[in-house]
């Protein structure tokens, strides 16, 4: 349902709110602490500078990662302060990965357009669901650390 509302809002406010201002400018940020030499702009849904420029785009903002992981937490036994504080954390722990990304991406356009390949389609969509695996993981580990044994067997 979460996927499905977000498809409806495709080239709406929320897809441009989501992407321009919440994933592109901060990666832009990034990128000039990094790389300050290269004065990087935003257009929109473009990361630019003299010599590269990237566009993200709908499904490159992370949302899908973050709904697998709100679903994972939502499907499992837990208070629902448990579930709120794990899914905060966890859309946050998810949109920073992804910052990283985007921000790995941009830096391998302009230096190794090969890695560019790489990273986009195969190395960083794994590790984001590898890490998103390994925080629901330990998510799992505070909440049945948290439950009283008589509790936990229940579970």
């Amino acid at each position: 349902m979460q996927s499905y509302a977000y498809h409806l809002a495709r080239d709406s406010w929320v897809e441009h709110w989501l992407i321009d201002e919440l994933t592109v400018k901060p990666s832009a940020l990034l990128l000039d602490k990094l790389l300050p030499q290269e004065n990087v702009q935003t257009h929109g849904q473009k990361l630019v500078s003299q010599t590269t420029s990237i566009t993200v785009l709908n499904g490159c903002e992370g949302t899908e990662s973050m709904f697998l992981l709100i679903a994972a937490i939502l499907a499992f036994r837990a208070a629902v302060k448990q579930k709120l504080a794990g899914i905060f954390l966890g859309v946050v722990f998810i949109f920073l990965l992804n910052q990283i990304r985007i921000v790995s991406l941009f830096i391998a356009l302009k230096h190794n357009r090969e890695w560019f390949h790489w990273l986009h389609a195969y190395i960083g969509p794994t590790l984001i669901i590898i890490f998103s695996c390994i925080f629901f993981l330990s998510w799992l580990h505070v909440i049945r650390s948290q439950t009283p044994a008589a509790e936990s067997t229940a579970l």
